[in-house]
């Protein structure tokens, strides 16, 4: 899991192939569960950088651990999640 601090600027990033082929879901949505259980959506926030490469950011407001998910359909049908951990400034 990785960490960060409060209030700094976090990207998330996905990648989706079909084998060995990269490919580009038909939809594609990301949200995040903030600690305080509120969930947001961050799929208008995505740029394609690449061919089946996606990237969000959000800035976290609130120190805990955060449960982020992928999910793609049509082409390609995956859902992806993972957490990260926010904490408060070091000094």
């Amino acid at each position: 899991m990785n960490t960060y601090t409060i209030g700094t600027e976090i990207f998330l990033t996905a990648n989706f192939s079909n084998g060995d082929n990269p490919t580009a879901p038909s939809v594609i949505t990301c949200k995040i569960k903030l600690p305080n259980n509120k969930i947001i959506d961050l799929s208008s926030n995505l740029s394609t950088p690449a061919t089946g490469v996606y990237v969000t950011t959000f800035v976290p407001s609130w120190i805990g651990i955060y449960t982020y998910e992928w999910i793609a359909s049509g082409n390609v049908n995956i859902v992806a999640n993972g957490q990260l951990e926010v904490i408060g400034e070091m000094f």
